[in-house]
């Protein structure tokens, strides 16, 4: 559960703690004056929306610009801000790219852009829109249209407990993920419910909000049950890191950013299943017979002989996270590279595996290296999941 949000109208912000469900004493502040690079950047108002992602980044979007927001720095990253357009695949497209009203983290690896009547599906990892959208609001979201949110939303909100909160105008409704339906009871007055925030935003509309976990950190860690994974599994799966020569940490980091070490895990676009995300052809190759469906119902122990028999064949190649996550993505370009090595671009090497993979492009240079790679697995190498995580070897 997300201990602090963000509330952002006009040029000012508010801090809610989420423990006493109230805005914190002092506020509402001035977004220029306490966000370092804003208005340099020209966002010191204005904002249109604003997501997290899971890396201790916050993205705001002002017209057809958005800015990278670091936390822990408490500051703007350097070459912001850019064009929308340019940087997220897919919404130019939906014609998104001059304009967003709302955004959040479903917390489950998409992003939800919203603009008018229509929404967009964003996948993080692959750092594009999912196809098939835009889609209208009030036909994929059970319960807005009745409640009168599905033409306009203002600003929206994962809670981090399995509800979610949009808000538009002075009302606002709560939304049950795992059931998929708004609550009964809603829509429901700003004012009358959220303590302090009706006051400070003084009648105006939200323009964007955004929140956080872990105030020190700054990050949204997700869950850190892992009773579904069996003693076992953190025992064979040291055995197997010793038999391929890599270690276990860096494997773990590797199913982490492929499935979040679900077993279960299935992309329904080419049906990539399991701990590494297997496509179908490679499981066939494997020895597996059963498809991906039977496959993803098997334990994380269960599919480990299948992980082991993968890597076997770039043995002494696996020596960094990068390089173990070379061979998830890539295994043909392994022999030669080291961390510099430009393993896919746009122009080449490899154009269509950066087409669709391009969240690969950790620093977003146009190139897919060793190192992005690398870094990649460092950023889900953090926080109290992770902590939980290689607890357990």
């Amino acid at each position: 559960m997300i201990t602090k949000a963000y509330f952002l109208f006009d040029s000012q912000y508010v801090r809610y703690d989420v423990a006493s469900d109230a805005v914190e004493t002092g506020y509402p502040k001035s977004i220029g004056a306490n966000w370092t690079g804003f208005s340099a950047a020209g966002f010191a108002s204005g904002i249109d929306a604003a997501v997290n992602d899971d890396s201790g980044k916050v993205y705001f979007f002002k017209g057809s610009q958005y800015l990278r927001y670091d936390i822990a720095a408490n500051a703007v990253d350097a070459g912001f801000p850019k064009s929308i357009a340019d940087h997220w695949p897919g919404l130019a497209q939906a014609d998104f790219a001059s304009g967003i009203d709302a955004a959040v983290n479903w917390g489950n690896g998409k992003l939800y852009f919203f603009k008018g009547d229509r929404y967009v599906r964003y996948d993080l990892g692959q750092n594009r829109s999912d196809d098939g959208y835009p889609v209208r609001t009030a036909d994929g979201w059970p319960g807005f249209a009745a409640a009168g949110f599905g033409a306009a939303i203002d600003t929206a909100l994962n809670w981090g407990n399995g509800k979610a909160y949009f808000f538009c105008g002075g009302r606002y409704l709560r939304y049950d993920i795992a059931g998929d339906c708004v609550d009964p009871g809603y829509p429901a007055d700003i004012d009358a419910s959220w303590g302090g925030l009706g006051a400070a935003r003084a009648g105006g509309p939200l323009c964007a909000s955004w929140s956080r976990a872990d105030a020190a950190a700054g990050r949204n860690t997700g869950s850190t049950d892992f009773s579904y994974l069996s003693d076992t599994f953190f025992s064979q799966l040291k055995a197997v890191c010793g038999r391929l020569g890599c270690l276990p940490e860096d494997l773990l980091g590797v199913m982490e950013s492929e499935s979040s070490v679900q077993p279960w895990a299935q992309n329904a676009n080419g049906k990539a299943t399991g701990l590494i995300q297997f496509m179908p052809a490679t499981l066939t190759g494997l020895g597996w017979t059963g498809g991906p469906d039977a496959f993803k119902q098997l334990s994380a122990e269960q599919q480990l002989p299948y992980v082991e028999r993968f890597y076997h064949p770039y043995v002494g190649n696996l020596t960094s996270p990068g390089r173990l996550y070379q061979a998830t993505f890539l295994p043909a370009t392994l022999p030669g590279t080291d961390e510099n090595s430009v393993i896919a671009g746009p122009q080449g090497p490899h154009a269509d595996a950066y087409q669709w993979n391009t969240g690969l492009d950790t620093n977003r240079d146009g190139m897919i290296t060793v190192s992005d790679l690398t870094a990649r697995i460092n950023l889900k190498r953090q926080g109290q999941r992770w902590a939980a995580l290689v607890s357990r070897l």
